[in-house]
């Protein structure tokens, strides 16, 4: 699926993310109509972060090795992440943190990971639904 980017005043403008998202301005996300999907909220970088008790759309500051983000409570629920600072790794867990390829992910700084609550090997946990990096996009 194909990313871009192009720098307005005041936001970044984003495609290919789920859930519709097309630009964050100011540390608040909207879809391309306008629609505002909420402000973003930040949280300090830990081994395990409860995901289900963040805001939908949560900034990480600091870095840590991420190896859990807490058990949901049932599947479907969608956390947007976007970590402010570099070296950060998400550690996949094929009951924990379900990662694209079974792949750690060592962020930089701006990166964006869409995560959702899902049954994975009958097992309810975190799925990486959409990863973004910085890279990407610039």
């Amino acid at each position: 699926m194909p990313t871009f980017d192009s720098t307005a005043a005041h936001g970044t403008v984003s495609g290919g993310t789920p859930g519709g998202i097309k630009y964050e301005q100011d540390g608040e996300l909207f879809k391309a109509d306008g629609t505002h999907l909420g402000e973003a909220t930040a949280l300090p970088a830990a081994a395990t972060i409860n995901l289900e008790l963040a805001p939908n759309i949560a900034h990480i500051t600091g870095t840590a090795n991420i190896t859990s983000l807490g058990t949901p409570s049932k599947a479907g629920i969608v956390k947007i992440v976007i970590f402010d600072e570099a070296d950060s790794v998400i550690v996949h867990g094929a009951a924990t943190i379900v990662l694209p390829d079974s792949q750690n992910i060592f962020t930089e700084a701006g990166d964006k990971v869409t995560f959702m609550s899902d049954i994975v090997n009958n097992t309810l946990c975190w799925q990486c639904v959409n990863y973004l990096p910085l890279i990407s996009y610039k």
